[in-house]
């Protein structure tokens, strides 16, 4: 079923089942839907323009469910297609003083919404799901009830007020995701942060987003007031204002997690340079990211104890094949590489790595910490790798053969690997060579 809602609508007898005879605000058409219902909201030629009452208004929905919400559209009534560009528009009496709350279980799509704050949740435990809405407001977005879910899916985002308190967003112990959503430039020249959060047990991702209209935060994109227990926080695919932190957090918890990867271009995590994405991302009680400034590589591990990040090194990684190992006293394993480049790979930059099964604990394949292996010590010096070869090529080009010996007698197939830690192009020859 669907119900129909438009201020322009002729028909006089607003029963909500034609465009003709379209309910007149948006109410109305939330009081009468069932769950899983369809409500299409005048958009296109002459879109659906609705000022709400004076005050805080809350719009109510009592019939949607988790599993079937309301979903409310942008609807074109010349061939009822969904028209996300020019869109129904609902707007508080007095948009610089007036809230609007939204109650229930129902979706907003395509939607225009202007009010001083926005709150999508009056209740616990609830979800609301915008998507290609037009969002502006003089205060803030506040998702202030414990446990529930934001979803910001395509939407535009615009921050009226001069003196923005908690920044654009504030989340207290909600899980929030923003996709594909574009920030406008705020009138507050130093806006304490995008996002303002109190948060536990709680996920914040950001991606495929633009806020780079941001400038001179105060604390930083997300600033997290409190955190109680470990968070989980995501940032990928964004674009963000060069020089701008990314991340502060007041005390981390222990358990926390941090990825963020492809943040746009001359990016910051707290006082680390980022700009790409290099290499995997590790899976461990804490999360590493891996970026690079163009010149060298560098990952960051969250720290529980400390405010933030603290730098650790992590490189590019590519594994080659298998070798198979006898039981020799002595063996080597040679990659051979050429590149382009007037000045040397040092060992620190480039060098191969062998993993191998453990006979004792028959863990399967793993990394060894064997004298002679060539495994990469903790602080990226790997003596063990000897460099040959000469720059007998035009154009800077060198051509070596980087070897790691291998003395501990192991009968097994090995997992060699390739790993390089600088913003350089690297050929590296596929065959490996066991002598």
């Amino acid at each position: 079923m669907t119900k129909w809602v438009d201020s322009n609508a002729t028909g006089g007898t607003d029963t909500g089942d034609s465009w003709t005879n379209a309910y007149l605000t948006i109410q109305q058409a939330l009081t009468a839907a069932s769950a899983g219902e369809e409500i299409w909201v005048a958009a296109g030629g002459t879109p659906h323009n609705e000022t709400l009452a004076a005050g805080n208004v809350t719009l109510t929905c009592a019939n949607g469910t988790d599993a079937s919400p309301v979903v409310v559209l942008s609807i074109d009534p010349a061939d009822d297609s969904y028209n996300p560009v020019s869109v129904a528009q609902i707007t508080t009496n007095t948009p610089a003083t007036d809230d609007l709350d939204l109650s229930g279980w129902f979706n907003l799509c395509g939607i225009a919404l202007k009010c001083d704050l926005l709150s999508p949740f009056v209740t616990s435990y609830m979800r609301m799901v915008c998507i290609d809405c037009l969002i502006e407001v003089d205060t803030y977005i506040t998702a202030d009830r414990t446990r529930c879910s934001l979803e910001l899916r395509g939407c535009t985002i615009t921050n009226t007020s001069a003196t923005m308190s908690q920044g654009t967003i504030w989340l207290y112990y909600c899980d929030l995701l923003v996709d594909n959503c574009t920030f406008t430039t705020p009138i507050d020249t130093t806006p304490p942060g995008l996002i303002t959060a109190t948060t536990s047990h709680c996920t914040i991702t950001v991606k495929n987003s633009d806020f780079s209209a941001y400038t001179s935060f105060v604390s930083g994109v997300i600033r997290v007031v409190t955190e109680d227990t470990a968070c989980k926080y995501l940032f990928i695919n964004n674009k963000m204002a060069a020089g701008e932190p990314l991340l502060n957090v007041s005390a981390m918890s222990a358990g926390s997690e941090l990825v963020a990867y492809n943040t746009g271009s001359g990016n910051t995590l707290t006082d680390y340079y980022y700009l790409n994405y290099y290499g995997e991302v590790l899976d461990s009680t804490s999360i590493y990211l891996t970026g690079s400034d163009g010149v060298t590589n560098y990952s960051f591990l969250m720290d529980p104890s400390g405010n933030g990040l603290k730098e650790q090194v992590q490189p590019l990684r590519f594994m080659l094949g298998s070798v198979q190992l006898d039981a020799s006293a002595s063996e080597t394993v040679k990659v051979n590489i050429t590149y382009d480049n007037a000045t040397a790979l040092q060992d620190d930059e480039l060098w191969i790595e062998v993993e191998y099964a453990d006979d004792t604990t028959n863990q399967g394949l793993i990394a060894t910490t064997a004298p002679g292996i060539g495994v990469t010590p903790s602080n990226l010096t790997t003596n063990s790798e000897s460099w040959t070869g000469t720059s007998g090529f035009t154009n800077g080009v060198t051509a070596h053969c980087i070897t790691s010996a291998i003395s501990d007698g192991k009968a097994c197939m090995a997992r060699v690997y390739v790993c390089l830690a600088k913003d350089q192009t690297v050929y590296v020859c596929p065959e490996v060579v066991v002598d």
